[in-house]
């Protein structure tokens, strides 16, 4: 058996905007003190014009190094990027204050410039790896294209990634067994997956016993499965059964203080997991958004929308974010089948809006009666606060 690691991806995986500084070093630090070998702590894009502090999307590896001043001993941290969205020539030369490795998303339509990318990220020094995003979509000739490509490179490490969580137990063995004979064994083996169909952790499962058997191998996880859409696999799940299985030397109580004690946030500002939405994203192999996109914004039923997603749609389309794709393919649906679409009503916030308005014009035409009425109102709520009889 060889090498077996375990990668977090929670900090880049979180469908969440602002996490505060503060609890990006307190999770750092939880992932540290339990012994995760590889910590994903950022997203890098050229698309945010600009960084915001209290979030994990980055325009430069920079902007990182404010998290990783203390630095833990044979831990590897990673941010990872779309090919298509990052500046390479900003890139500095790796100097070790900043995240260790960069994980690059391969883009199928563009395999011979990412190789150019790819050879120039190593040569400044950095560990690269090689997200084979959507390695169910590949042939079986471009598999063992890709993987000639990357053999050449030796990269630091190449992964077979599930991006639309549609991978079923037999996909993931007939993938293994083309890579496992063709991808050099000097080069680490990483499995990442969703969670759509709820099989993530199982895949993750078969991944480690039948590819440890002849590479050095990582598997990705988050904190409570925490992702856009389904999520990902567990990584408390993952570590139990490394720790179990394979003398895995991680800490559950500090896994479960992550959970205690800041995973009550995420939760309070995003959400994932298991919805029929995500399940039929991952029966239709499309990007997460676009099924829940026309779920937020029209009345149909499951099945109805599991009969819209399989419908006519262009492959590239079906797999990029693009919500006015999305209601426009639904429209088009509906317009094909003679169905009335119907919008989802704005109950909660109609009233408000109502409510709001006539605020504004009784302040606009009666300035001293609507002064009156707000001094009122407050002398009123200080009384309930205060609980004078």
């Amino acid at each position: 058996m060889k090498e077996i690691k375990l990668l977090d991806c929670t900090l880049r995986e979180a469908p969440i905007g602002f996490i505060g500084d503060d609890n990006i070093r307190k999770f750092i630090g939880y992932l540290e003190k339990a012994n995760i070998d590889i910590i994903e702590c950022a997203f890098l894009s050229t698309l945010y014009n600009t960084y915001h502090e209290g979030s994990t999307h980055f325009t430069h590896v920079e902007q990182i190094e404010k998290f990783l001043a203390n630095k833990k001993p044979n831990t590897i941290y990673t941010a990872c990027f779309n090919q298509s969205e990052f500046d390479y020539d900003s890139l500095p030369e790796y100097n070790g204050k900043s995240v260790d490795g960069l994980r690059f998303v391969l883009e199928k339509s563009k395999l011979n410039a990412a190789i150019q990318r790819i050879k120039e990220i190593k040569d400044k020094g950095y560990k690269i790896f090689v997200q084979h995003r959507d390695t169910i979509d590949y042939e079986d000739y471009e598999i063992l294209k890709v993987l000639e490509k990357i053999n050449n490179l030796q990269p630091y490490a190449y992964s077979i990634v599930d991006t639309y969580g549609s991978t079923y137990a037999e996909d993931l063995e007939h993938i293994i067994s083309i890579v496992q004979p063709n991808l050099s064994t000097d080069i680490r083996w990483g499995f990442h997956s969703h969670n759509n169909l709820t099989l993530a952790n199982a895949n993750a499962q078969g991944f480690i016993r039948t590819a440890s058997k002849t590479h050095n191998i990582f598997i990705d996880g988050s904190i409570l499965g925490c992702g856009i859409g389904a999520g990902n696999a567990y990584t408390e799940l993952l570590a139990q059964y490394l720790n179990t299985k394979y003398q895995g030397q991680y800490k559950m109580g500090t896994l479960f203080d992550i959970i205690d004690t800041l995973m009550p946030y995420f939760k309070s500002k995003c959400s994932w997991g298991y919805t029929m939405p995500n399940l039929i994203s991952g029966i239709t192999g499309s990007v997460t958004t676009h099924a829940s996109c026309i779920h937020d914004n029209y009345h149909l039923s499951s099945k109805s929308l599991l009969d819209v997603m399989k419908g006519d749609m262009d492959d590239s389309k079906r797999k990029v974010c693009n919500n006015d794709f999305a209601l426009r393919h639904y429209l088009d649906y509906c317009k094909k089948n003679n169905i009335v679409a119907i919008r989802r009503e704005q109950e909660a916030v109609q009233p408000k809006t109502i409510k709001s308005r006539i605020k504004r014009k009784a302040k606009k035409h009666f300035p001293l009666l609507f002064k009156v009425l707000s001094k009122t109102k407050s002398v009123i709520k200080k009384i309930r606060d205060d609980k004078i009889p």
